[in-house]
């Protein structure tokens, strides 16, 4: 009888849970949960990329796995609330965050949005080592301003340089080749023949958002708006949306003595909720 119990005993242990993805985590890879509690839990990153969906799939070296639609930077932040390992995938679960520019303050705030978000990270046959966490997060995260301004669209990167500068600036620049504003009686301002009201965000208008965005534009002799600025934002991707419609705006150039001339102009787009 003993005999038999020790052989039940034997089989039985056999066939328990062990090590590895279907019981216990192995021991590197409960390091590495650990680590990435301390590290991420409870923090807003912004996501290398800019991708915009409720999951976003990654490589086993953080790489995004295509195809992948890149939204608005102000709509590609993530609240981490949890992570943990589900069929050899690394997954990061929160919630979407998006940015608002506050005028007064002359800041961004980052607000919680109603979305939640996960990231599914192919781990792969490789060791789970808490070093590399920090690869992963390099290679996911935006975490230096430097990098940030360096993939931000060009219609961001004076305003991120120089302020509330940015649009004086730009104006300074763009006169040097053009006429300036069109204030004598031998010109004649732009007119604009056509225009496109920019798309208002699910986020933007979930939330309530609205107000005004400025924007610094050289309007040349084809009749189109180049060069196009933002000097005054508002965030959760209206910023985008705007600079998206006055890139297809026409307008009748300014005018020198008869002759078409690029100008400096600024542009005005408002931002309002009707409700009924």
């Amino acid at each position: 009888m003993a005999r038999m119990a020790a052989r039940w005993l034997a089989l039985l242990l056999a066939l328990a849970p062990g090590p590895g993805p279907w019981g216990r985590p192995a021991p590197g890879r409960t390091a590495f949960l650990a680590a990435a509690r301390k590290e991420w839990v409870g923090s807003v990153w912004l996501l290398r990329g800019l991708p915009s969906g409720k999951t976003i799939h990654y490589t086993a070296d953080g790489r995004l796995i295509k195809p992948w639609n890149p939204g608005p930077w102000s709509l590609a932040k993530i609240g981490v609330e949890k992570v943990g390992v589900t069929g050899g995938e690394f997954r990061v679960k929160g919630f979407r965050c998006g940015v608002i520019y506050e005028p007064y303050t002359r800041a961004f705030k980052t607000v919680r949005l109603k979305e939640s978000l996960t990231l599914r990270i192919a781990m792969g046959k490789g060791p789970w080592l808490v070093a590399r966490l920090a690869a992963l997060a390099a290679r996911i995260f935006l975490q230096r301003a430097a990098d940030f301004i360096a993939v931000v669209l060009p219609d961001w990167q004076p305003f991120f340089r120089l302020g509330k500068a940015a649009g004086a600036a730009c104006r300074r620049s763009w006169r040097r080749g053009t006429q300036g504003p069109v204030a004598r009686p031998s010109r004649q301002e732009p007119q604009l023949l056509s225009s496109a009201e920019p798309r208002f965000t699910r986020e933007a208008r979930k939330s309530g958002l609205t107000g005004s965005i400025v924007m610094c534009v050289r309007v040349g002799t084809d009749g189109r708006a180049h060069k196009i600025i933002i000097v005054k934002p508002l965030g959760l991707g209206l910023d985008d949306a705007a600079v998206a419609a006055v890139g297809g705006w026409r307008f009748r150039p300014a005018t020198k003595h008869g002759q078409p001339v690029a100008v400096a102009a600024n542009i005005v787009n408002n931002f309002h909720i009707y409700r009924r």
